[in-house]
């Protein structure tokens, strides 16, 4: 929703804090083969914190995909962007690009001088998305092509290679 307050504040919305996507029973089925045949080789080869590791992977997994996420705030202003109670000024961003998957668009945010590197803001309303596209356009640069790093290369192309679930 647009907004014109006095304290700068140029939209603002609520949203998941991350995806979300609800499975089905093939898709934990197909994790605790994967599971079981990694355990199995990895005993024979007696790696124990692999095993370990293995699990602490599946319980990951199992979490993200039962526990719904918390809705959060995100708010554009004329100074920089709040997600929660953490503020970026436009200072520190670079550039961006927009993904969209599931039923969210996603706009990733480079901020190369801070850690974690990366601001995430979901949007479900398309009208919203556009302006909230133009605003980000006029501060920052807009990439049509994703920017991303060679582990978030591997992992999509190990998500379209081995599918959990139809």
């Amino acid at each position: 929703m647009a907004n014109q307050e006095p304290n700068g504040i140029l939209y603002e919305w609520v949203a998941p804090s991350r995806l979300f996507k609800k499975r089905g029973k093939e898709y934990f089925s197909t994790i605790l083969a994967i599971v079981v045949l990694l355990t199995v080789i990895l005993f024979v080869l007696r790696e124990w914190l692999l095993i370990w590791l293995v699990f602490a992977f599946a319980f990951f997994s199992y979490v993200l995909a039962t526990v719904k996420p918390e809705d959060i705030k995100y708010q554009i202003t004329k100074k920089g962007i709040k997600v929660v109670r953490r503020y970026y000024l436009w200072s520190q961003l670079t550039d961006f690009w927009l993904e969209q998957k599931y039923d969210c668009y996603i706009f990733h945010i480079v901020m190369p001088l801070r850690s974690p590197g990366r601001v995430i803001l979901l949007v479900k309303d398309i009208k919203l998305k556009n302006a909230i596209l133009k605003t980000l356009g006029e501060k920052l640069i807009y990439h049509e092509e994703p920017q991303k790093s060679w582990t978030e290369r591997a992992g999509d192309w190990l998500e379209r290679k081995v599918q959990l679930e139809r």
